[in-house]
């Protein structure tokens, strides 16, 4: 009796796989549209602003708080994280630093899930941001940047 229980949910469970399959198919649909095996992402925040200016940057999405990070010129800051199902994942920050004494700002998103694949480089999966005195630069995907944010001068 135990075994053909066990052989009924077995099939059971394998008949729901192939129907979600097919409706995905029917949908257009993939499993990489879907995650079901999702990628990591590697984000790289990289100060560029010139000698003695500090960048300062506070960071995160839904489920993390990364905490404030202080980037000193020509060093780097790394995340990693899984993509969530359905490619929703943000991370949104609050980046910041001193210009002769006045502060220079800006909140953006950081990593929009839809948008990796011309703002995450060649690879789609380590997405470089360079930050700069005139903005912050995105990388796409032809590995060359390109400014995606001005920054709010007080």
């Amino acid at each position: 009796m135990a075994v053909a229980k066990n052989n009924a949910t077995l099939a059971l469970k394998v008949v729901v796989v192939i129907a979600v399959f097919c409706v995905l198919s029917e949908l257009g649909l993939s499993q990489s549209d879907i995650n079901l095996y999702p990628k990591t992402i590697h984000v790289i925040v990289m100060n560029s602003l010139g000698p003695q200016n500090v960048l300062s940057v506070h960071c995160k999405s839904a489920d993390n708080d990364l905490g404030q990070k202080d980037v000193v010129f020509n060093q780097q800051y790394e995340w990693s994280f899984k993509l969530q199902v359905f490619d929703r994942t943000l991370f949104w920050c609050n980046a910041w630093w001193y210009d002769h004494g006045k502060l220079v700002s800006k909140n953006f998103d950081i990593f929009k899930a839809p948008d990796m694949d011309h703002s995450c480089g060649p690879s789609h999966t380590v997405c470089h941001r360079k930050f700069q005195f005139d903005g912050i630069y995105f990388e796409k995907e032809d590995g060359s940047y390109s400014k995606s944010f001005d920054w709010s001068r007080s």
